[in-house]
This record gives structure tokens, C-alpha cells and sequence, in this order.
């Protein structure tokens, strides 16, 4: 696989049932073309679906290089990142299996995920904690704040009083500067909205290359995804913010 994480769809260009890391090992066992794009069906875990075929190459899954495991610490706290895709989730398993919040997707551009609800208050049934997640589609300053206000109407429906990140992965289309304008336009909407405990979820090459980390408030819970086989250094950018990792 040749990139870093890649849908597994139930029909080709269909609805999306998975999502494969790069390290993930495979198996080929049906080839279709839909719009002039290879799809192939593949096998895992005794699961099947659709990939794009661009993004797949023969041979074994590329090596793990310079693993870095999360210190041994009785004080690191851990999560779980959920939303529709995931199904149905037995929350007393995920608690038993030592974590202990979990952040779910509330909301994507102005739509909702139809699971948000049950999922936090199944979760805070099963004692652990809840935060939330909004999927930033925006391109414009007023877009942005009418998804801000749509992921509060969302997190109000749910009674959620966690933490809210706004989840950034994509340019939308626009500039680095743009991008990160709109991102602080969101935030401050949100806060306006009633919402205070906000932080951020993107790549960390991403977060570094497309956004003005000193240009966004220092407040900020961040919480980065850095592969294992990457060098950037997680800390560098803002120290004084808090950090967030998670498994899952």
C-alpha cells in the first residue's frame, strides 16, 4: 500500500465499511474497473471489500522502521477513535481492555454521523470518558461558522460536555494561510457557541506543512497522528500546549 491509510469500500466507489493502515497486509482476489478506475477486491482479517487500485503494489508490507512505543507510564491515559464506520461497539470490552475515554465523530462538513449520540451515551454508561470530533470541510470563513454551529447543535443533542476537536486533514482547496484563518474562525465560533475545551486532530506533516501553528490559540488540546516511521519531532512546534495520543 503506498499510502498512509486507505478506505475499504462495500462495492466499488461505493459506501465506505473500513479504513486499512499502510502496514496492513493484503490479498488480492477479484479485479472490476468502474469510470475508467481499477478497483480490487481484497481480503484481510477475514474481511473483504474494495480499494482503489492505485494505491496498491505487489510484494509484502514495508517494514516498520524505528518504532517508537509510548513510554511505560501508570500515568498515560488511553482512547479510542470511533465514528459510523465502526459499527456497533461493545463499550464494557473497550473498558475492560484498559482504556478509558473515547473521542467520537460528531459531524462532517454539515452533516452528522448518525452513531454520535448512542455512541457517547453508551460510553459514558460503560464509565469512560467522552470527547468529540468534527471533520473541517470548510473553504470559506462563513462555512467554517456554520459547521461550527452545527457540530454544537450536534454535541448539545448528545448532552456532551467534553472535550471538541475540530479534525483537519484536508487544504479544502485553499492556501496554508486561508486554511488556517478559517480553522480559528471555526474555533472561535464554536467558543462563542458555548464550547471551551477545543483542541485539534491532524497528521503532523500535515499540521506542520498546511497550518500556522503560531497563528492558532495556545489553548489548543493537540492531538497528532505521527506514524511510526516518521522522524518529525511531535513537540517542537508549540510546546506549551497540551498533547493528546491515542490508540486506536
Amino acid at each position: 500500500m503506498t499510502a498512509d491509510s486507505l478506505n475499504v469500500r462495500q462495492t466499488p466507489a461505493g459506501k465506505v465499511i473500513d479504513r486499512l493502515n499502510k502496514y496492513k497486509s493484503i490479498s488480492v482476489i477479484g479485479k472490476s474497473s468502474k469510470k475508467g478506475i481499477t478497483w480490487l477486491k481484497v481480503k484481510y482479517d477475514k474481511k473483504s471489500g474494495y480499494v482503489s487500485g492505485k494505491y496498491i503494489q505487489n510484494g509484502a508490507a514495508p517494514k516498520v522502521v524505528n518504532k517508537a512505543e509510548p513510554p511505560v507510564n501508570s500515568s498515560i491515559k488511553k482512547g479510542i477513535d470511533i465514528s459510523h464506520i465502526n459499527g456497533a461497539i461493545n463499550f464494557n470490552s473497550v473498558k475492560k481492555d484498559g482504556y478509558s475515554f473515547v473521542i467520537a465523530k460528531a459531524t462532517e462538513g454539515q452533516t452528522t454521523d448518525n452513531h454520535f449520540k448512542h455512541n457517547i451515551q453508551s460510553a459514558k454508561a460503560a464509565g469512560l470518558k467522552t470527547h468529540a470530533y468534527h471533520f473541517f470541510r470548510a473553504a470559506t470563513i462563513n462555512t467554517a461558522k456554520k459547521e461550527a454551529d452545527h457540530f454544537a447543535a450536534v454535541l448539545k443533542l448528545a448532552d456532551f460536555s467534553g472535550d471538541a476537536f475540530i479534525d483537519v486533514e484536508t487544504t479544502n482547496g485553499v492556501s496554508r494561510s486561508t486554511l488556517t484563518n478559517n480553522v480559528n474562525a471555526f474555533l472561535k465560533q464554536l467558543k462563542h457557541d458555548g464550547y471551551s475545551n477545543l483542541g485539534i486532530y491532524s497528521n503532523i506533516g500535515f499540521y506542520q506543512d498546511n497550518l500556522d501553528a503560531s497563528k492558532l490559540p495556545d489553548s489548543l488540546i493537540l492531538w497528532l497522528a505521527r506514524y511510526r516511521y516518521e522522524k518529525k519531532n511531535l513537540f517542537g512546534a508549540r510546546p506549551k500546549r497540551r498533547y493528546l495520543a491515542i490508540h486506536g
